[in-house]
């Protein structure tokens, strides 16, 4: 692992074996009517929130260097995709990290026109687990339409400085922020979407699309449990609540994931070994257009390959789309 400065004096992960890194590499307004750009959909207004754990007030600098480095590759990524999307959404990041470093980590989140959760500077730095975010997400849809969408994602791996994390971040940051979200805006029995619905209705790894409705009636309040935070968009008591949330894994290629689309997962249905090469591919990526190239090659191997398996069809399969009538008498 090695730890790389940037212009402006923020360290940056980096892992020797990424190509990426060897080449190099709150506005809360509201958005406008929906269009669609590269393939991407956007909706009437959509916020991202990002939340990163850097530290404690005891946590020593070079491990808090080296998270940030974490935290603003994957800031960095998001920015990526964030670009691609019209209109462009607004990115709030919440933070736990020591009260000296809030300057560097300022400077990081403006670099990519972000904003600074100001609930974060003005808390205290210790570690509660992903309360700061969903603590942003509660006040930012309680001032916004029950309608529009908030987009939830997390430094996930900054502890380990995790490679296929790195990746699982990519992975699941790449998805919902390129899918059609058409059917979850316009359908009301709707309200969030994920690549993994549990069937309680929170999403596996906590990266997951919310109406503003919805986040505002959850109850946000700290937790000693680390899990509390991932179910909390659910409801333990209610066995039908996937029904609510709309799952994204169809927009991955079956090559990537291994995994057939359904309504709700078990934990132990979240992770095959397609999927987890998957992970490790998208860390090593330099940028989200490369997601594109490889779905598009994947979609591409697999109709060759239906179309070869089929073998040539005849004369009359190649023109009955054109025709209105059966075949003829005996061709049956």
């Amino acid at each position: 692992m090695a730890i790389g400065a940037l212009a402006a004096g923020v360290a940056q992960w980096q892992s020797r074996s990424f190509p990426s890194l060897r080449r190099g590499f709150d506005s809360l307004h509201p958005l406008q009517a929906p269009s669609k750009l590269r393939g991407i959909y956007t909706v009437s207004s959509r916020t991202i929130v990002y939340f990163g754990y850097l530290g404690d007030e005891e946590t020593d600098a070079p491990v808090v260097r080296d998270r940030l480095g974490y935290m603003e590759t994957q800031l960095q990524w998001l920015s990526q995709l964030v670009e691609r999307m019209e209109p462009r959404p607004a990115v709030l990041v919440a933070y736990v990290a020591p009260r000296a470093w809030d300057d560097t980590v300022h400077q990081a989140i403006a670099r990519y026109r972000f904003s600074v959760d100001q609930g974060s500077i003005e808390a205290d730095r210790r570690n509660r687990f992903e309360y700061p975010g969903f603590r942003a997400m509660k006040l930012l849809a309680r001032e916004s339409a029950p309608d529009d969408l908030i987009y939830y994602c997390h430094s996930k791996g900054i502890i380990q400085l995790a490679e296929s994390k790195m990746g699982l971040f990519r992975l699941h940051t790449t998805v919902g922020l390129t899918a059609d979200l058409a059917e979850l805006r316009d359908d009301p029995g709707l309200n969030r979407a994920g690549i993994f619905p549990s069937r309680w209705g929170w999403c596996w790894f906590n990266f997951f699309w919310v109406k503003a409705g919805h986040m505002a009636g959850r109850t946000i309040e700290e937790a000693a449990d680390r899990y509390h935070f991932e179910a909390l968009i659910g409801d333990r008591g209610d066995k039908q609540a996937y029904r609510a949330v709309l799952p994204l894994i169809d927009r991955l290629p079956f090559a990537d994931s291994g995994i057939v689309l359904k309504p709700w997962y078990r934990p132990e249905e979240t992770s095959t070994p397609e999927l987890l090469a998957t992970h490790y591919r998208y860390a090593h990526m330099t940028m989200p257009a490369e997601a594109d190239m490889a779905r598009g090659r994947h979609i591409a191997a697999r109709d060759a390959a239906e179309t070869a398996a089929a073998g040539p069809r005849s004369l009359w399969a190649r023109l009955s789309p054109f025709r209105k009538s059966g075949p003829p008498e005996g061709q049956q």
